[in-house]
C-alpha cells in the first residue's frame, strides 16, 4: 500500500505532562516513554493517513518531520511496543484440566490457617474472621493434608512458589505456620524451586519468639493497621471492645528492632478519606517503609467510598506523591505502595492475570476444613471449587473472564489487570460488571504514579534506572 494512503490504526495511549514535558503510557502494552508534541498530535489524530497528517500539521511542522515521526510510530507498532493487543491479557492463557492434573500449572498456596480473629474491625468482610462459618483453627494434620494436595499437583519445574498465610488472624495459629514453613521446605529440597512465604496480620499477637521466627526464615509480614491512635482505635477495636493501637504499636516497634522496612496495609473508609495524608505520615513516622491503602469493600453506607470521595482522595494522593518523591531522592524508602506497585508494572504488564487468583489457575486457597476457593474475599459456599480430599471441580475452578468492551478501550488496562471480582460484586451486584468507582480510583493512582516515575526519569535518572533494574 502507498504510504501516503495507508490508514494507520488508533493507539490506546494515555498522555500526561510533567513540568512542560510530555510522556505516554500505552494501555495495551504498558510501554512508557517521553514523547514530543508532534508524537502526541499524530497519535491523537489516529486513525488517519499520512496524507491527512501532512495536511493538518504542515502549518507547524515540515513534511520531513511529519514523515519521520510517522515512520517511528509505525515501527513501534510493528515491533509490538505500542498498539499490540495481547488476547491473553484479560482472559489469560488457555489451560487444560489434564495439564493441571499432571502438575504443569499449579504454583501457589494460600492457607487460611484461622477462621477466627481477636479483633472486630468495623468493616470486616470476614464476619469477624470466620467468613460466616464456624470459627475454626486449622489443625497440624489438616495443614499437612493441604500441603500434600498442593504438592501433588504443583508444577515441579517452577522456579518460584508462594505460600501465603491468611485468616481471620493467622497468628492465632503460630504453631501451624511454623510447621507449614518447615514442611514445605522439606518437600521442595529435591527440587530447584525457591519458596517464598508471607503473612498478613493485625500484629496484636506478634511476640518476640514469632518475630525472630519471621526474621530467621526471611518471611515478610504485612501489618493491617489503619493509621495513628485515633483512627486505629475507631476502626479496629479488639473483640473485647478495647482499643488496639497500644498493643499493635508496641509489638510493631519490637519487630522493627530486628526487621526494617515493614509494610502497613490500611483500609480506607468514607470518614477518613480527608485524613489520608495524615494516616500515611503517621505510619511512616511509626517506622513503616511502605504503606498501602485499599478502599473499603462494603455495602454499609456509613463506610463505603463515594465518587465524591475520589476528588478528595486524588488531592491527598498528589500531596503524598510529592512527599514520597522527596523521601526517595533523599534515600529514604518511605513510600505509598499503591504508587510504587504501578511503577513496578510499567513496561512489565500483567499479561496473564497471575496477580488475581480468581481468574487464574495458578493458586489454590484452602480453608480450615480443606475446602478450596479462588479468592480470599469470596469464601462463601457458592464459590467453593472443591476440597483437598475429592479434588477440584474444573468447571468452577477454571474461570475465563468475559471480554469487557470498557476494558478493551481503557488506557490503564495493562496495569489494572482486569480489576477485582469481589469489588465488582460488592459495588455492582455482578461479578463480571466493572465498578466505575474502582476504575476511576485506579486511574487516579496510575496517573500520579506515572508522574512520580517521570520526575525520576527527568531529574534523578540514576534512581529511575535502579527501579528499572529491580523490575528487570
Amino acid at each position: 500500500m502507498n504510504m501516503k494512503n495507508e490508514l494507520y490504526p488508533a493507539v490506546n495511549v494515555h498522555h500526561f505532562e510533567v513540568d512542560g514535558r510530555w510522556f505516554l503510557l500505552d494501555g495495551d502494552t504498558g510501554y512508557f516513554c517521553e514523547e514530543t508534541k508532534l508524537t502526541k498530535k499524530i497519535i491523537e489524530m489516529l486513525p488517519c493517513t499520512l496524507e491527512d497528517m501532512r495536511e493538518k500539521l504542515s502549518h507547524d511542522y515540515t513534511v520531513e518531520e511529519i514523515e519521520q515521526e510517522y515512520q517511528d510510530i509505525k515501527k513501534a507498532y510493528e515491533d509490538k511496543v505500542i498498539g499490540y493487543k495481547n488476547p491473553s491479557l484479560y482472559q489469560g492463557v488457555d489451560i487444560k484440566e489434564e495439564d493441571w492434573l499432571n502438575s504443569k500449572v499449579l504454583l501457589n498456596l494460600w492457607l487460611n490457617v484461622s477462621n477466627d480473629c481477636n479483633m472486630r474491625c468495623i468493616y470486616c468482610f470476614e464476619h469477624g474472621g470466620d467468613y460466616g462459618k464456624t470459627k475454626k483453627i486449622m489443625s497440624i494434620d489438616k495443614i499437612k493434608d493441604c500441603i500434600d494436595y498442593w504438592y501433588k499437583y504443583l508444577n515441579k519445574d517452577a522456579k518460584d512458589i508462594y505460600v501465603i498465610f491468611f485468616g481471620g488472624e493467622p497468628l492465632l495459629n503460630k504453631k501451624g505456620i511454623k510447621y507449614a514453613v518447615e514442611y514445605v521446605r522439606e518437600l521442595l529440597k529435591k527440587h530447584n524451586i525457591r519458596s517464598h512465604f508471607s503473612i498478613t496480620s493485625n500484629a496484636t499477637l506478634l511476640d518476640e519468639d514469632f518475630a525472630e521466627f519471621l526474621v530467621e526464615n526471611k518471611i515478610p509480614i504485612t501489618i493491617s493497621i489503619d493509621g495513628g491512635r485515633d483512627i486505629q482505635n475507631k476502626n479496629r477495636p479488639l473483640a473485647s471492645g478495647a482499643n488496639s493501637f497500644g498493643i499493635v504499636n508496641k509489638n510493631v516497634q519490637q519487630l522493627m528492632k530486628i526487621r526494617k522496612n515493614l509494610t502497613a496495609r490500611v483500609t480506607l473508609v468514607h470518614e477518613d478519606v480527608g485524613h489520608l495524608v495524615d494516616i500515611v505520615k503517621d505510619l511512616w513516622e511509626m517506622g513503616f517503609g511502605q504503606v498501602q491503602y485499599d478502599l473499603v469493600s462494603t455495602e454499609d453506607p456509613q463506610l463505603k467510598i463515594t465518587e465524591e470521595d475520589l476528588v478528595t482522595i486524588e488531592e491527598q494522593v498528589k500531596i503524598i506523591a510529592d512527599m514520597m518523591y522527596e523521601n526517595v531522592i533523599h534515600d529514604q524508602w518511605k513510600v505509598l505502595r499503591n504508587l510504587t506497585k504501578i511503577v513496578d508494572c510499567v513496561n512489565f504488564p500483567v499479561w496473564d492475570l497471575t496477580g488475581c487468583s480468581y481468574y487464574a489457575p495458578y493458586t489454590i486457597m484452602v480453608d480450615p476444613t480443606g475446602e478450596i476457593y479462588k479468592c480470599q474475599r469470596l469464601m462463601d459456599e457458592e464459590y467453593c471449587t472443591g476440597d483437598i480430599y475429592n479434588g477440584i471441580k474444573w468447571n468452577k475452578f477454571y474461570l475465563k473472564k468475559p471480554i469487557n468492551e470498557e476494558c478493551e478501550t481503557c488506557w490503564v488496562k495493562s496495569i489494572c489487570g482486569a480489576g477485582c471480582p469481589q469489588v465488582r460484586l460488592m459495588n455492582t451486584g455482578d461479578i463480571n460488571k466493572n465498578s466505575k468507582l474502582w476504575c476511576d480510583h485506579v486511574k487516579i493512582i496510575t496517573n500520579e504514579a506515572l508522574k512520580f516515575y517521570a520526575k525520576l526519569y527527568m531529574y534523578n535518572p540514576e534512581i529511575f534506572e535502579e527501579l528499572r533494574q529491580v523490575n528487570e
